[in-house]
């Protein structure tokens, strides 16, 4: 019943397989990238176009959130913020594609 998900890139994003015909995901890309993430969540949702694949992605470090000691190297989580400006024009354009394939194209909505 669900008509947009959004969350952030990882295991959990499977969920998606499960969504009608003409809902949208959202996949949120953090902004540390240590081999990933990978673009495996868009080619197979092109691969079986009836839910249509968006991505959220920022190269702003300031946006995620570092574990471990200050004086380590520690590591970033994907746990990061996204402004509600960007969400916003996220669903604006899923309400104007309204689920039809004649009106999707494929967009990375980029943030600061």
């Amino acid at each position: 019943r669900t008509d947009v998900l959004i969350g952030p890139h990882g295991a959990d994003m499977t969920n998606a397989f499960a969504l009608h015909a003409g809902a949208s995901v959202v996949e949120l890309l953090p902004p540390i990238r240590k081999g990933c993430p990978c673009t495996m969540y868009q080619q197979m949702f092109a691969a079986e176009p009836k839910v249509y694949h968006y991505t959220a992605s920022t190269t702003n470090n300031s946006h995620a959130t570092r574990t471990g000691p200050a004086n380590t190297r520690g590591t970033y989580s994907s746990d990061f913020v996204v402004p509600v400006s960007v969400t916003e024009r996220i669903l604006e354009h899923v309400v104007t594609v309204g689920g039809r394939a004649e009106n999707f194209r494929t967009v990375d909505f980029r943030f600061a």
